[in-house]
């Protein structure tokens, strides 16, 4: 399974981006590959 996880916020300690990094971990030992993706990064 392959998971993409889009983070929006442009706050690098986000409670959004800290919980999408616990749900990548979980996915991750369930044998999922997992991209982030920075969308904030993406914007300049």
């Amino acid at each position: 399974m392959k998971v993409l996880v889009a983070l929006g916020s442009p706050r690098s300690r986000a409670n959004t981006k800290i919980i999408a990094r616990e749900f990548s971990k979980a996915a991750k030992e369930f044998g999922a590959t997992v991209e982030e993706l920075n969308l904030n990064k993406l914007i300049k």
